[in-house]
């Protein structure tokens, strides 16, 4: 092959590498990203940067910066009462928020909560029209803090916010966005695994240790890879007492969490897991709710914190993005 024929078919490759890299961005150029941002706080005298997901909101056009916890492991999505009313002045303006006979019940904690009349909650470009209210619970929010840029958290976004929709979470360009459905880019660059939606949550096949477990995906949890009860902590566990241990709040309660590293391989799909450990809690809110939802574990974000994540609402499925491409 002459010199010439070699410089041209080189010309040719890197041209075709370039208008491809361009196509990609073009496809996905158009995807609806919003931002959200980790809070973060010291446990036990470490700070943890990524402690939480917020995607910054705003409700009924009231002035001030607000943020909602980002919660798939909710099915619902829920305003703070007492963090409401330092936007609004008085709890008597947050109470006419309510129907004249709202639904009400008590979550899980034991928390009170109701209906609200239809509302205005803007979350990036999208508006979500309803959602629930928990009574007498959340922050009060000092007045002069409201117009100091500083952003508060006035509630949480649940699975609701994505039902019957695609989201693209982008952990390490910290953004997200919702689509009705899948392109033909995504489903080339996605490899899937098919999901089951149980009250509009997620729950992930993981491999264990060749055995199939399920388990809920729970962007409300940041802290540990994976949490579950303490009889199946002894299954998973490498050793069988602790290897560390914190205090934080769960559920309204401060509770003692214990890690132990798991001795199987995970995989979620063709996807080996990253050295995943497990945790438990003395919680027994949280022994109940693992029992009761008939859940063997749940993992949160920890997992995932350098991969972009593909959950398809519509179909029950999960994807994690296929390693150095463009979205």
């Amino acid at each position: 092959m002459s010199i010439n024929i070699k410089k041209l078919l080189l010309s040719f490759l890197m041209a075709w590498t370039i208008n491809l890299s361009y196509a990609q961005k073009a496809e996905t150029s158009h995807y609806p990203w919003f931002p959200f941002q980790w809070l973060g706080s010291k446990i036990n005298g470490k700070y943890h940067a990524k402690l939480a997901m917020a995607i910054p909101v705003s409700f009924n056009d009231r002035k001030g910066n607000m943020l909602l916890q980002f919660d798939l492991g909710s099915d619902a999505t829920i305003m703070y009462e007492n963090s409401l009313a330092s936007y609004y002045g008085t709890m008597e303006e947050v109470k006419a928020l309510l129907p004249a006979k709202p639904d009400t019940g008590r979550s899980s904690a034991g928390i009170l909560h109701a209906s609200l009349k239809p509302v205005s909650l803007k979350i990036g470009p999208n508006i979500k029209t309803d959602a629930g209210i928990f009574l007498n619970y959340g922050s009060k929010i000092a007045q002069d803090s409201l117009s100091t840029g500083k952003e508060n958290l006035v509630g949480s976004l649940g699975a609701d916010f994505s039902k019957d929709k695609v989201l693209i979470i982008d952990y390490a360009g910290a953004r997200m966005c919702v689509l009705d459905t899948l392109d033909s880019h995504l489903k080339k660059e996605i490899d899937f695994v098919d999901c089951k939606l149980e009250k509009g949550r997620m729950l992930l096949p993981l491999k264990i240790a060749d055995q199939m477990k399920w388990v809920l995906f729970d962007t409300g949890a940041s802290l540990f890879d994976l949490g579950t009860t303490r009889e199946n902590w002894q299954q998973l566990s490498a050793t069988q007492l602790p290897v560390d241990s914190l205090v934080a709040g769960s559920w309204g309660k401060k509770t003692n969490f214990y890690k132990g590293m798991i001795k199987s391989k995970v995989c979620l799909g063709k996807v080996q897991l990253k050295n995943p450990a497990a945790w438990y809690s003395d919680n027994p809110l949280l022994e109940d709710f693992y029992k009761s939802e008939a859940l063997f574990a749940l993992v949160g974000n920890s997992l995932f914190f350098e991969d972009t994540v593909v959950i398809d609402f519509k179909n029950a499925r999960f994807g994690i993005l296929k390693k150095k491409r463009v979205i």
